[in-house]
């Protein structure tokens, strides 16, 4: 028996050793890699505060649009079942604010802190800040970095100036009407460009089909098919800017020889969506809902509008995502800055989500609304981060 002991004292010993003298020195190593690339692609060492104040005031502006706009639709709990139809407004709330903590440089702590779960405190602590301290410092990576936040702001205050107008439009020309009115949407319908708004044109007439359905089932599918247009709207306009944002190749001499690489992958790995209430990472498949672990809503576990099941095959199926009457697998991305991979996520994401009543939790209190509106970003640990009705209450 001490034979024995003494030959496991031996084998722990040894593996302690190999441990220490291999094991852990490779670890640092890929742990430097992934802050490396980590902050070339996503750590901004001088954010543009005024375009983190803009950021801010716009996923505000899009959730007190999604509010009146659920109003304006006559949406209510009791009309659909105890469950409240989200409109695109409301995913983009959210959406708005995840760019927005690159924007702000959040998004390096965050992927530390995913890739690093469970991991002991002091780990993660020398792995954030081994990072920033001096990548931030080489020359090529600052313009990297300028280059990326200059394209997610310009994307940011492009697509709401857009699509955040034309939802607020639809409240001036529709608020109070109890009937359609033909007068009153061809007014609307002349605000639009005949030639590069035809798709937000034809959302919006779903949005108005879904105002005056009294079906609760085709006016959640009517809201879902207006969703999905609204995004293809978006995510096509968006297209330059996010091509600008993720540059195509990353150069550098190494040793006296040039380097290139491919980091769209890379940077795709880090894109990630934060709700009122939960985080999801682009290049995993969609989960099911928090809030009842179902893929879909009641309304839209059966999507029987032709029109929505033939844009649905066309934008997610087609692409390699599943069926209509599929679930949830397939959804992943490879490379956000591919319009195809965008929608192939996006469009199953609202349709999952579409009567989420967390999507009501104020992304804001009271006091950082006061400081955005006073032209000041909030702390971070001031904010809510994936916990909005825990932090600032329900709303509803």
């Amino acid at each position: 028996m001490r034979c024995i002991s003494k030959f496991r004292t031996s084998l722990s010993v040894r593996a302690v050793s190999c441990f220490v003298r291999f094991c852990l020195p490779v670890l640092t190593l890929l742990s430097c890699f992934v802050v490396f690339f980590t902050g070339i692609i996503q750590y901004n060492p001088v954010p543009d505060s005024e375009c983190a104040v803009r950021n801010l005031r716009i996923s505000w502006m899009y959730q007190q649009i999604s509010l009146s706009f659920k109003t304006l639709l006559g949406v209510s709990q009791a009309q659909v079942g105890n469950l409240t139809q989200s409109n695109w407004p409301s995913v983009a709330t959210f959406a708005s604010n995840s760019v927005g903590m690159n924007i702000r440089n959040l998004t390096l702590l965050i992927t530390v802190q995913e890739l690093f779960e469970g991991w002991p405190t002091w780990w993660i602590e020398m792995v954030d800040e081994l990072g920033p301290d001096w990548i931030d410092k080489l020359p090529i990576v600052q313009r990297l970095f300028e280059r990326m936040s200059l394209g997610l702001c310009a994307g940011n205050q492009y697509v709401f100036e857009e699509i955040g107008t034309k939802f607020s439009q639809f409240g001036i020309y529709f608020d109070g009407e109890t009937a359609p009115n033909q007068t009153n949407w061809n007014n609307y319908a002349a605000l639009f460009n005949q030639t590069t708004q035809q798709t937000l044109l034809e959302a919006m007439a779903h949005y108005y089909s879904a105002k005056y359905s009294s079906d609760p089932a085709e006016a959640a599918q009517y809201s879902c098919w207006a969703n999905t247009l609204v995004g293809l709207q978006e995510q096509s306009n968006l297209q330059p800017f996010i091509v600008d944002a993720f540059p195509q190749e990353f150069n550098f001499s190494w040793n006296g020889r040039n380097v290139s690489i491919d980091v769209r992958p890379m940077a795709t790995k880090l894109i990630t969506l934060i709700m009122a209430q939960e985080w999801n990472w682009a290049t995993r498949d969609i989960p099911p809902r928090p809030i009842d672990h179902q893929f879909f809503p009641v309304w839209l576990r059966d999507l029987t509008i032709p029109g929505l099941v033939q844009i649905y095959e066309e934008l997610v199926t087609s692409q390699g995502g599943p069926q209509p009457d599929g679930d949830l697998t397939g959804t992943a991305a490879k490379d956000w800055s591919h319009l195809n991979e965008r929608m192939r996520f996006v469009v199953p994401f609202f349709r999952s989500r579409q009567d989420d009543v967390t999507l009501d939790c104020p992304l804001f209190s009271a006091a950082n609304t006061e400081m955005i509106n006073a032209g000041v970003v909030p702390p971070q640990d001031q904010m809510c981060f994936a916990n909005c009705c825990e932090v600032n209450g329900r709303g509803w």
